[in-house]
């Protein structure tokens, strides 16, 4: 009979001491909604980076298409514009650096970061999508701003 209770109080014991390293290793262990919503907030993000690089591309391909019949004339008279840029450069003598007057200078005018334009109109009220559509970034990075400042 003794026996019985010395084993029941040493597995006891050890249930309690797995109980501990269990909530102690919970504690450790990061939210995994919170990863999932970041990670979901990474994957639009860049989402509409893409969607932009594409219209760039394209509004770049329209603009070389309309430059198109200089390029052509270029590749007819048998020059490359490509060697001329670096044939220039060697007989071009660099500036002599001449610091400003202490009068002389004007005021450097120091905008804000975007992120701090993000932050100032969501303290208006502004949701991401009019936040966006006023600094033209998505609305993607606007709430990516906002998550990664209210984590920190």
């Amino acid at each position: 009979m003794v026996y019985f209770i010395i084993l029941s109080l040493l597995l006891h014991l050890l249930s309690f001491y797995m109980i501990l390293l269990l909530s102690k290793k919970n504690r450790e262990m990061p939210d995994m909604g919170a990863v999932r919503e970041m990670e979901d907030l990474l994957a639009a993000y860049t989402e509409e980076m893409k969607d932009s690089n594409e219209k760039l591309i394209g509004s770049l391909k329209r603009y070389s298409d309309s430059g198109a019949s200089g390029a052509d004339t270029a590749e007819t008279s048998g020059t490359s514009e490509t060697s001329e840029p670096f044939k220039q450069t060697a007989a071009v003598q660099e500036p002599v650096y001449t610091p400003p007057m202490p009068g002389e200078q004007e005021p450097e005018s120091v905008s804000p970061a975007i992120s701090a334009r993000v932050l100032e109109l969501a303290g208006r009220g502004l949701s991401d999508s009019e936040i966006g559509k006023e600094l033209g970034i998505g609305k993607g990075e606007v709430s990516l701003y906002r998550k990664f400042y209210y984590k920190s």
